[in-house]
């Protein structure tokens, strides 16, 4: 039986292979780097099923907050917010860039401009005042 120096290669699969090309003295043995798995950059996981519901539930909660303040029902809107930033967490995703913008931080609250926010220019960058007073900045896009 020949003994094989790196069991460890076969049972991994993608990254380890890239891992013995770049660092050739790195110990898959030792406790510290045992069972970890190297992904190549240049391949991204698919998007598992529960992702995908998770996505369209966010944005699903988005219109539905959106139509909640143009009916003028801010609390069921916060609601809906705040069960979309829960399904973001717990499916550890990130919120679309419009969903945040377009959400007050501190009071949760869906910002409709003109209606429950103000937006004002300065140089570089948009400031967005929410009611509670908070105000986010974003450089112009």
């Amino acid at each position: 039986m020949v003994h094989d120096p790196f069991p460890l290669v076969k049972q991994l699969q993608g990254g380890t292979f890239w891992l013995f090309t770049k660092f050739p003295n790195y110990d898959l043995t030792s406790a510290s780097s045992f069972g970890r798995h190297f992904p190549d950059a240049d391949t991204v996981p698919p998007m598992t099923d529960e992702a995908t519901i998770a996505r369209e539930r966010i944005e699903r909660l988005q219109s539905l907050a959106r139509e909640a303040v143009q009916a003028g029902n801010e609390e069921r809107a916060r609601s809906y917010v705040r069960r979309a930033r829960r399904v973001a967490e717990r499916h550890r995703l990130r919120l679309p860039r419009s969903f945040e913008r377009s959400t007050c931080d501190a009071c949760d609250t869906y910002l409709l401009h003109g209606h429950n926010a103000r937006s004002r220019t300065q140089s570089g960058h948009v400031v967005i005042t929410c009611d509670c007073g908070s105000q986010s900045r974003y450089p112009y896009d």
